[in-house]
């Protein structure tokens, strides 16, 4: 297993995030900072030690110091590539369902439904 050093440096999360994810994640830890959020809760891509991305879904906690400034961030990395994979999958599963299927139930119309129970049950009325 091929084991990778990564410095203990906020450069490496630039270098190691996809860009498209930065922005937000990068903001959810200022409102840490500052107090807006409690900690950190978010899912982005990662490069893997191998090159390739995979989906991560980061749980953090930062550690202030006695003046109330952050010194350090402490948390997990999950991997759920699988899980995002399988989400996209049914996704895309989903564009081939039957038009009908897709119909709000509303959309057949109470009255009908309505009309057809009351026929069938005489002994209520309206």
């Amino acid at each position: 297993m091929k084991t990778m050093k990564i410095k203990n440096d906020s450069s490496e999360w630039d270098r190691l995030i996809k860009q498209e994810h930065m922005e937000k994640s990068r903001a959810m830890l200022n409102e840490v900072l500052t107090g807006q959020r409690d900690r950190i809760e978010t899912e982005f891509q990662m490069r893997h030690k191998n090159g390739h991305w995979v989906d991560i879904l980061a749980r953090a906690d930062v550690i202030f110091d006695e003046n109330g400034r952050g010194v350090r961030v402490i948390g997990t990395h999950v991997d759920i590539t699988a899980r995002k994979s399988s989400e996209r999958a049914l996704k895309e599963s989903e564009k081939n369902i039957d038009p009908l299927l897709r119909r709000p139930w509303m959309d057949f119309g109470l009255p009908t439904l309505k009309a057809v129970f009351v026929k069938s049950t005489p002994h209520i009325k309206e």
